[in-house]
């Protein structure tokens, strides 16, 4: 029953036919041994290209919206029977700390700077210290904060990579600790996809967990 559990987790939202063909595989073969990759991004690739084998993975869902259109928009029905019409402007947004680390490519808080926005905020708690006490920090409140700019978030991201390959490996840990990034793959050491988000003020902390991307909400989230 734990092997069938964490393949129920493995396995993204499907369609109904791959999710079908999923089960029929289990059913005749048995539950898979799973193995976890170090290197997340050859893992999800790996796992992917294996789900995709069982059909389509992504359902699209394609909308023609008019602007000023009475007749374009969501139609909704009430459970009384009202009827109520809605419009939308689609956009993006990240609600996971994982999905930070890997997309983002922070340490989050497994890092001593857990928030790249605030730069007087820092985790000291020991790595030996086993307590339960709450982490100290310095400034718990937005007004106390020291904000980033944009020019600061992303000089950090550029002056670590720029040490790969001049100090140890241990070193360079430390300093992917102390700076808050961390993976290879992140989409801030991609100077092309940087533009795709909104700057550094958006980069939120690990404990709200969302990262936004333009027109997805109002810039008055705090």
């Amino acid at each position: 029953m734990q092997r069938l559990n964490q393949l129920r987790r493995s396995v993204p939202y499907v369609s109904q036919s791959a999710l079908a063909a999923i089960l029929l595989d289990v059913k005749e073969k048995g539950v898979p041994e799973l193995h976890q990759r170090k290197a997340m991004q050859e893992a999800t690739s790996c796992e992917l290209a294996k789900l995709d084998a069982y059909g389509p993975l992504i359902q699209t869902v394609n909308g023609i919206l008019k602007s000023g259109d009475t007749l374009s928009g969501m139609n909704l029905v009430l459970p009384g029977g009202e009827r109520l019409r809605i419009w939308f402007r689609s956009g993006m947004f990240l609600q996971d700390g994982a999905a930070h680390k890997y997309v983002l490519g922070i340490k989050g808080d497994s890092g001593s700077k857990f928030c790249m926005l605030c730069k007087n905020d820092f985790k000291i708690k020991q790595d030996d210290d086993d307590s339960e006490e709450d982490v100290p920090f310095t400034a718990l409140k937005h007004k106390d904060m020291l904000l980033a700019s944009d020019e600061e978030v992303l000089s950090s991201v550029d002056r670590l990579a720029s040490r790969k390959g001049t100090c140890s490996k241990a070193i360079f840990a430390m300093r992917g600790r102390a700076c808050g990034f961390d993976q290879p793959n992140g989409l801030l050491l991609c100077k092309e996809l940087r533009d795709a988000g909104l700057k550094a003020w958006s980069l939120l902390a690990e404990w709200i967990d969302l990262y936004k991307l333009p027109e997805c909400f109002s810039k008055n989230y705090l």
